[in-house]
């Protein structure tokens, strides 16, 4: 594609040039020979740097010193995702999306988990990476953010569609809605999990954030949105006033008014069991293999929006396909056991998630329950205390260590975390916290470790040091002479 035609299409900007395009970017160290290159605003004009190694447009926002040659745009961000939509094609048919505080990544995993069951190819992009069903192909390397920059996610889509992947579940945050990652793309269906606190440090207010969340059904979503029965009432005004169709969904939900809903829910042998209405069809006794009755809740979300992007598949093969599902990686994951202990791993890193994970956990015979956690660095500071209070509550031992300082003093971080509680040890090492906990488990406790699910590594300055909880878990067992996975 030429640049004329490529300015044309996507942004309707007349250019004379007819030189050929070899790509789109947005990082000035990355561009190759012949690619336009859009500068994001920063402190820091790199444009000079894009044109030395070989690019051939430089797209900016206006501004008094623009260069000379540049293309002008009012938001350079808006353009990027633009000017990708138009060159990088094809692209997978169906999009489907995830946006919520917590529940994206296990959401957007059992979507395509249950589309691959009906023979349909998809893929789940997000946290967990790139991961495909139903087609075979080489790894996809993703930048280490939830949702992708615009230039990253639609490259990866064009590599989808060229391996056969016909559908596509995107997890959707607001830092990505916000800075317009996803403008470009039209969802066919999206999906809201919940919206509790997170990412204040960056929207300062739940307004702010959930005006982001909201850009979604807004701006991107084409045919359906489907909502957790108890979401704020500006989702569901926002999808009337665009006439988008809904669908609901929720657990304990015993009214008619709602579409999807899981009632009769307990925790037996291990897994939850639990009775189904889809619509007006009830399904009984139902075995789903994971723990935490937030689990209900994404698998209803994911019922939904599988249901509305793919109408003719059958609900009760979809259902069938229920005890199937696997385990999401650092995800309530029962990672191993000893000394008769269970030991679970989760990425729960805000207050309203630990809540949750505690609650759920306390529900399961035990003796002590035990969490290990801590809070992230350069990130809203005012949860940490709230976190701290409901570990406190809710938890017997609570050991408060490292997760991830990046560039904040570490013993500022656990300082905030314990402002209001008394009864706990702290352990900045996280390691060593890990190990601690486990060497003083007895028979019948529940060890929590917290914050950091499947993450490979800690960030520290701008170190990135490998340390999986998981792997920290397998290797303290492994010392003490005795492992037994589950």
């Amino acid at each position: 594609m030429n640049a004329k035609e490529l300015f044309e299409k996507s942004l309707g900007l007349h250019v004379t040039s007819d030189q050929e395009i070899t790509g789109i970017s947005i990082d000035s160290r990355r561009v190759n020979c012949g690619e336009v290159f859009v500068a994001i605003p920063t402190d820091t004009d790199y444009s000079q740097d894009a044109i030395d190694k070989g690019a051939v447009c430089i797209v900016q926002e206006r501004t008094t010193n623009n260069e000379p040659s540049a293309i002008l745009v009012d938001n350079a961000r808006i353009a990027a995702a633009r000017l990708c939509q138009y060159f990088y094609q094809p692209i997978p048919n169906t999009l489907l999306a995830v946006t919520g505080t917590n529940g994206k990544s296990s959401t957007v995993s059992i979507v395509s988990q249950l589309l691959h069951q009906t023979g349909i190819s998809t893929a789940s992009l997000g946290t967990l990476g790139v991961n495909v069903f139903g087609a075979e192909m080489d790894q996809i390397d993703a930048p280490n953010l939830t949702t992708y920059d615009a230039v990253s996610l639609h490259k990866i889509l064009k590599k989808l569609a060229m391996h056969g992947v016909s559908c596509v579940a995107i997890e959707a945050t607001s830092h990505g809605l916000h800075q317009h990652r996803l403008d470009g793309l039209t969802f066919h269906s999206a999906a809201l999990t919940n919206v509790t606190r997170d990412h204040f440090d960056y929207h300062k207010t739940m307004d702010a954030y959930i005006a982001a969340k909201i850009r979604l059904f807004s701006r991107l979503v084409n045919d359906t949105a489907v909502l957790n029965k108890n979401s704020d009432e500006r989702f569901y005004n926002v999808c009337r006033q665009k006439c988008l169709n809904v669908l609901t969904y929720g657990v304990d939900r015993h009214d008619g008014f709602t579409d999807l809903a899981i009632y009769n829910h307990k925790f037996n042998s291990g897994k939850l069991q639990f009775d189904l209405r889809i619509y007006n069809v009830i399904f009984r006794s139902i075995v789903l293999d994971a723990i935490g009755s937030f689990q209900l809740e994404n698998l209803l979300c994911a019922l939904g929006i599988v249901l509305s992007a793919y109408p003719s598949v059958k609900i009760d093969s979809l259902v069938s396909y229920i005890p199937q599902l696997t385990q999401i990686p650092g995800r309530m994951e029962r990672v191993a056991e000893y000394n008769e202990a269970s030991i679970f791993v989760d990425f729960c890193h805000t207050p309203d998630a630990l809540q949750r994970v505690l609650t759920d956990l306390n529900a399961i015979p035990h003796k002590s329950l035990i969490v290990v956690f801590g809070c992230g660095g350069d990130r809203d500071k005012g949860k940490r205390q709230q976190m701290g209070i409901i570990a406190g509550k809710l938890a017997d031992k609570v050991i408060i260590t490292d997760d991830n300082p990046r560039f904040e003093n570490p013993s500022a971080i656990r300082k905030d975390i314990t402002r209001d509680i008394v009864n706990f040890t702290e352990i900045p090492n996280r390691k060593n916290a890990i190990t601690h906990s486990i060497a003083n488990l007895k028979k019948g406790d529940i060890l929590l470790i917290a914050g950091r699910g499947n993450e490979s590594f800690q960030k520290i300055m701008d170190e990135k040091i490998p340390l999986k909880d998981k792997d920290c878990v397998l290797d303290a067992i492994q010392g003490f002479g005795y492992a037994k996975n589950e």
